[in-house]
């Protein structure tokens, strides 16, 4: 930290290296291949919108989140971003040409559809779905969708979450004589669409067992498979078109369809470990790759080939974390498509029916230990750091830390953060306001409250980042530019007013 600014930080804290971070941006786009349009980031791991904005300046437009909450900070952050870039360009102007501005900024915007894209990449239901509609709204520059796994099931009580936006939308059209006789044959899903062009992807379960439609399993290849196995997995491709379709009532309209989701975050295991050798950690990486490579040989591929035959439209596919992305790149989508096309079609045709295939690791943008060990080689480096003090020597080769799983991603479980500078000492299982470390050489208490102040960037806590209550809260950020004075907070207040 500068000279000064490490004795003024109230801990614990969250230590943003923003040079770092456009390290990091500019390793993952050089594993891309230079193709950023091949990265839909999850933005759930960074939660800032100072982070966001240094994705967006190096060039990425297409984004993946979790919540409603992260969806509606995300717009605002673009809208901001568009505003000032905007209004650099012009000079004395009035309020009402800035607003004309504006106006004629977001209608392009609209007619180009190509500006943002944002998937809510959770099964959003009742009133969490609502929100996202009225987020989609107030912000329709931004292409929007989110996930399903089955046909929406919308309710015909005019009070339930997912009827009740169209349902009134339809009413208040009805009572002006707006609506039409072809708007009372149109389904809730149409009318939901045309009235908050929300598209959505579906979500496929690749074996991981938390979210998404059942998929065929991975128990040999088709060849091998019995009578009774194949007409399973003809059950769950089917059951998968049908969510793809969403509409009861025609078979060929897939309104708002946008692609398949495919998440295996279950093949997530550490390549690289202490003391392995570089052969050990490339025979690992081998088996990892190969455990991706034959899920998606031997369950996407036939999925993604069933439901082109079955007409559904050309599709974006995105699939893998920070684990498996760099196997992701090494499929060829596209020619495992030509492999199974019919007679009489031709590869040019097959293979383009994959739009795009885009990876959304996110935890690669602020990298941490865990992260290199499932990808090592990548030149990542740790962007974020909690800053942390030693605030109590309770026993001979004890210390505690003033930060636990209320400052500290601790799901992953222990240890959950790893001290820079001191590799000897060793977290312990934390409470929510504690860690308890594990040290080698017994402190005094001259020591430790030297660390904690002349050389405090010695005494951080961990390198885990970003899963820290709210937005921007208790957070320091290293760089040129004076970002406190930049940041706005309170995003809930200028949202109520927009909605």
């Amino acid at each position: 930290l500068p000279d000064g600014l490490a004795s003024q930080v109230i801990t614990p804290a969250l230590v943003i290296d923003l040079k770092k971070v456009r390290q990091n941006v500019a390793a993952v786009k050089r594993a891309l291949g230079g193709d950023l349009n091949r990265w839909r980031p999850h933005l759930k791991t960074t939660k800032m919108s100072v982070v966001w904005l240094e994705l967006v300046r190096a060039g990425v437009k297409n984004f993946k989140v979790a919540t409603t909450k992260e969806a509606a900070v995300l717009a605002v952050t673009l809208e901001t971003y568009l505003d000032r870039d905007d209004s650099k360009k012009k000079t004395d102007t009035t309020f009402e040409d800035a607003k004309n501005a504006k106006d004629r900024l977001r209608r392009r915007l609209m007619k180009e559809k190509a500006a943002f894209d944002v998937l809510v990449a959770y099964p959003l239901c009742g009133p969490a779905r609502d929100r996202l509609s009225c987020i989609a709204k107030a912000f329709p520059w931004i292409r929007w969708s989110c996930l399903i796994e089955a046909e929406e099931a919308f309710s015909t009580d005019e009070h339930a979450g997912l009827e009740k936006t169209n349902a009134s939308s339809f009413k208040k059209r009805r009572k002006t004589g707006a609506a039409t006789s072809d708007d009372e044959k149109k389904s809730p899903r149409q009318r939901r669409f045309e009235d908050d062009n929300v598209g959505y992807f579906v979500d496929v379960n690749p074996g991981m067992h938390r979210t998404g439609a059942e998929a065929r399993r991975r128990d040999g290849a088709s060849k091998k498979k019995n009578a009774d196995a194949k007409a399973r997995d003809v059950a769950f491709d089917a059951k998968i078109w049908r969510a793809c379709v969403n509409d009861p009532t025609d078979e060929t309209a897939y309104l708002g369809f946008r692609g398949v989701h495919f998440y295996e975050g279950h093949l997530a295991a550490c390549v690289a470990h202490a003391g392995s050798s570089l052969v050990e950690t490339e025979i690992a990486r081998a088996r990892r790759a190969d455990a991706c490579a034959a899920l998606y040989e031997d369950v996407l591929a036939p999925l993604l080939s069933y439901l082109r035959v079955k007409g559904v439209p050309p599709i974006e596919l995105v699939t893998s974390g920070t684990p498996g992305f760099t196997h992701a790149l090494e499929f060829d989508v596209r020619n495992a498509l030509v492999l199974g096309m019919e007679v009489g079609e031709t590869p040019e045709h097959v293979g383009g029916w994959v739009l795009s295939h885009r990876v959304s690791p996110g935890t690669v943008v602020f990298h941490d230990w865990r992260g290199e060990r499932q990808n090592p080689g990548l030149e990542l480096t740790p962007a974020a750091v909690l800053m942390a003090r030693v605030v109590s020597l309770p026993a001979g080769g004890r210390a505690t830390l003033d930060c636990g799983s209320k400052a500290i991603a601790a799901e992953a479980g222990d240890p959950a953060g790893y001290v820079l500078g001191h590799p000897t000492w060793r977290a312990l299982a934390c409470s929510e306001e504690h860690m308890p470390l594990a040290i080698g050489t017994p402190l005094t208490n001259c020591s430790y409250r030297e660390s904690a102040a002349a050389r405090l960037p010695e005494a951080h806590g961990s390198i885990v980042a970003g899963e820290v209550s709210g937005i921007d809260a208790g957070s320091a950020y290293v760089g040129s530019e004076d970002l406190a004075s930049k940041r706005i907070r309170p995003w809930d207040v200028a949202l109520a007013k927009r909605f």
